[in-house]
C-alpha cells in the first residue's frame, strides 16, 4: 500500500505502518484513508506512555520503530500526533516532546533515528493536523483569511533544548479571535 505525499495528485511514497483505529504503530502494509477525498495521513502516538510496554511485548528492533515520524517525513508523508484523550490529558506540547526525544517513562530512547526536529513536530500538531481534517484552508497556520486559533506560550519552543520542551507552558488560548483560556 502506498501513502500519499500529501500533495493532491503528487508523487506517492512507500511507507510501512499498521493502522490501529486512527493511529499507526508498527511496520506492515496499511494506511489510513480519509472518507471522501483519498488522503492518507498517519497519526502517531506517545513513545513516553507506551514505549516500555512495547519493549516488553515486542523485540527491541520492532519497538524502536513505533511511531516512525522521521521515516514518514523522509518519505514525504504528512503525519500528526495524538493524545488518546481521555486516556491521557490533552497536552500537544507533550506530544512534541515525545516526537523529538522518543524517550519512554524509564528513560529508554526508542528508535533515535525516528526523532524529528522541534519544527517538524510543531508542524505535525498544527499545519499537518489541519490538513488531516481537510481544514487547511481555514486553520493550521496564522494567515490572513484563516481562523484566529492559536496559543501564547511562555517560551519559544524552537529556542529551548529538546529535553525542555515539556516545560513550555500555554499562557493563553485564542479561538475564533476570543480568549478561551488564560493561565493564572
Amino acid at each position: 500500500m502506498e501513502i500519499s505525499t500529501g500533495k493532491r495528485g503528487g508523487n506517492r511514497a512507500k511507507f510501512w505502518a499498521a493502522a490501529v483505529k486512527n493511529t499507526l504503530t508498527f511496520p506492515c502494509e496499511c494506511a489510513i484513508v480519509c472518507p471522501g477525498e483519498k488522503r492518507e495521513s498517519p497519526c502517531f502516538f506517545h513513545i513516553y506512555f507506551w514505549g516500555d510496554l512495547h519493549m516488553r511485548n515486542f523485540d527491541p528492533q520492532k519497538a524502536a520503530y513505533i511511531s516512525p515520524a522521521q521515516s514518514a517525513k523522509q518519505a514525504g508523508v504528512v503525519f500528526t500526533f495524538h493524545q488518546d484523550t481521555p486516556t491521557l490529558l490533552p497536552n500537544m506540547l507533550n506530544a512534541v516532546w515525545c516526537a523529538v526525544n522518543r524517550k519512554s517513562r524509564r528513560g529508554t530512547v526508542l528508535g533515535e533515528e525516528e526523532q524529528v526536529s522541534i519544527l517538524d513536530a510543531l508542524k505535525a500538531i498544527t499545519i499537518h493536523a489541519a490538513y488531516q481534517y481537510f481544514e487547511e484552508d481555514s486553520k493550521g497556520s496564522i494567515e490572513v483569511g484563516k481562523r484566529a486559533d492559536f496559543v501564547v506560550l511562555d517560551f519559544n519552543p524552537l529556542r529551548v533544548r529538546p529535553a525542555d520542551i515539556k516545560r513550555v507552558r500555554v499562557l493563553k488560548t485564542i479561538k475564533d479571535d476570543r480568549v478561551i483560556y488564560e493561565r493564572e
